[in-house]
């Protein structure tokens, strides 16, 4: 375990040298070409207290301790006047416990395989039972700018988010919802057209592809495995259309096309009364065929379990927030999730790991709440709630930001349910929506350079 932290210490330390030698940025710039270097550090460490299940954590092991430390370098520049590009290295290290299935998602490695990614997610530098280091370019692209058209081609971020907790529309790398750090959106491998239109309308287009997911059930959650590259190729792949305009001053969204496992048509809402903003935001998923399949039960290598991972379900999302004029804010959301089973979890725990739901249970309620006591010190709490089995998960935040370029966070996720069930399988099985994870805390260091 040293030994395989003293490798991964050096990477970091070459990066962090080359930041420092640059001081801090680096800039050129030509009468065709400017190039800018920056890049971020991040760092997060998180214990979480565990519940009584020797299967999942050991006997008598009530502690464990998770870390996770990122070093982006993150070059953009531009080719004459209509060309961009953006290029980011990842490093990151990751040391969690064996049990990681019962971890919030909040705390998981970025190196898992995901929809709408052509290569595997990382290249493994160190790699241990509980310690990791890996590289990915996260992102990668160029774009063409003749307005009003804009076509981006390569590894981009696409952000179709419009709500805090759930969005039935933001297929490509949407956040989880008790994710408390969402700086960042991870890129998929797409070709994007962006057509601005009159009247504060726009059209998006966008086609991505990468690799088949497979599930594989092992004794404390589910390992995604992929396919070779062109193994049911349009089964993988997204084709989506995206318009969005202004009506009597409201934000309205059609969207609609083919997206992974099957097809997907939806609308959302976005008006302000006041000091109120209401949104809505439903999605149709109309899956591809028979996605059925056996699930190899890694625990016993022979058992064999049939599960749906894609089925045609309608996911709504109703939401209401409000800001005080002292600077409180909250959000309250609801959400149906009909590709959610709330008779057996361990259906819609399969799906949730390759994106066919959003949730486990088919009914939640989420609370987001958040107030600026002072101009660099900002406090939050969200609570999920399940409807459908009553548990829920609550994650307080403070936020303190040291300067423009460097912040400390300090937070936690308490989880309440009823806890998980191996006794008649090898494998896990969710007897709530939040009932496997564990009480955590964790506090995070962020600067920018």
């Amino acid at each position: 375990m040293l030994a395989a932290v003293s490798r991964s210490i050096v990477p970091c330390l070459f990066i962090l040298a080359l930041a420092v030698h640059a001081q801090a940025f680096w800039t050129f710039s030509s009468e065709f070409v400017s190039l800018d270097i920056t890049g971020d550090f991040r760092s997060t460490a998180a214990g979480t207290r565990n519940y009584d299940d020797p299967v999942l954590f050991g006997v008598d092991n009530r502690y464990d301790v998770i870390s996770q430390t990122f070093a982006r370098i993150i070059s953009e520049g531009t080719i004459r006047e209509h060309v961009s590009f953006e290029f980011h290295l990842v490093l990151e290290t990751y040391a969690e416990p064996q049990a990681s299935g019962t971890l919030p998602v909040a705390f998981r490695t970025s190196a898992i395989n995901t929809p709408y990614r052509i290569s595997k997610p990382a290249w493994y530098l160190v790699e241990d039972s509980d310690f990791n280091t890996t590289t990915n370019a996260d992102r990668m692209n160029v774009s063409l700018e003749m307005n009003p058209v804009s076509i981006t081609l390569g590894r981009q971020a696409i952000d179709f988010s419009r709500s805090y907790f759930w969005n039935p529309l933001d297929i490509f790398q949407p956040f989880s919802p008790d994710a408390f750090d969402r700086d960042y959106r991870p890129g998929s491998d797409a070709l994007r057209v962006d057509i601005a239109m009159e009247q504060s309308s726009s059209l998006s287009l966008v086609a991505s592809t990468g690799r088949k997911l497979l599930p594989l059930v092992s004794g404390t959650g589910i390992i995604v495995l992929t396919e070779d590259l062109g193994v049911d190729q349009w089964y993988a792949s997204a084709l989506v259309a995206r318009y969005q305009t202004v009506l009597r001053d409201s934000d309205l969204i059609l969207q609609g096309g083919k997206v992974y496992g099957g097809y997907q048509v939806g609308a959302g809402f976005n008006k302000t009364f006041g000091p109120v903003g209401l949104h809505a935001e439903g999605a149709l998923f109309l899956a591809r065929g028979d996605s059925s399949v056996l699930i190899l039960d890694a625990g016993t290598s022979s058992e064999q379990y049939q599960v749906d991972l894609f089925e045609n379900h309608l996911a709504v999302v109703l939401g209401v927030n409000h800001r005080f004029e002292n600077g409180l804010f909250f959000n309250l959301d609801y959400l149906f999730n009909g590709g959610g089973n709330d008779d057996y979890l361990f259906d819609a725990l399969l799906r949730s790991a390759l994106g066919g739901t959003l949730s486990l249970s088919r009914q939640l309620a989420g609370l987001q709440v958040s107030y600026d006591f002072h101009q660099r010190i900002t406090g939050g709490l969200s609570w999920i709630y399940s409807l459908s089995d009553g548990s829920s998960l609550a994650c307080p935040a403070l936020r303190y930001s040291v300067s423009d370029a460097s912040e400390f966070r300090l937070g936690g996720i308490l989880a309440f349910g009823k806890r998980p069930s191996s006794e008649q399988t090898s494998f896990l099985v969710p007897e709530s929506e939040f009932g496997t994870y564990s009480h955590s805390a964790y506090f995070q260091f962020f600067f920018s350079f």
